[in-house]
């Protein structure tokens, strides 16, 4: 309710959230005002804060994405390797293949 009634100051006043109207907002929610400073508030309110804050898995967070990025780096590498195991297994197969329709077709000969 704080939040809702300091944007709705901010948009019909200077389209600048301020300390100044977050704190009237809690004074007539709570009656009293927020601990938080100028510094803290923009902080809070920066896109960089946004970002980092977002340390879900797949978030945008600096850490979460390197992580992510990590893990599929190494997944990508496994899919590699086992794709070229089974090429091998294919061509392995085939040579296989081809040296026992040779021998069927010697032996009817």
């Amino acid at each position: 309710e704080i939040v809702g009634r300091a944007v709705r100051k901010a948009l019909d006043s200077s389209n600048q959230l301020t300390i100044q109207i977050l704190n009237e907002a809690a004074k007539e929610t709570i009656n009293r005002d927020l601990s938080l400073d100028e510094a803290t508030l923009q902080e809070i309110l920066s896109p960089e804060h946004f970002v980092n804050i977002r340390k879900i898995y797949g978030g945008p967070a600096s850490e979460e994405l390197t992580q992510s990025i990590l893990f599929e780096k190494n997944q990508l590498d496994s899919d590699e390797t086992e794709i070229r195991q089974r090429q091998n297994q294919l061509i392995h197969a085939r040579k296989q293949l081809t040296r026992k329709v040779e021998e069927l077709l010697h032996t009817q000969v």
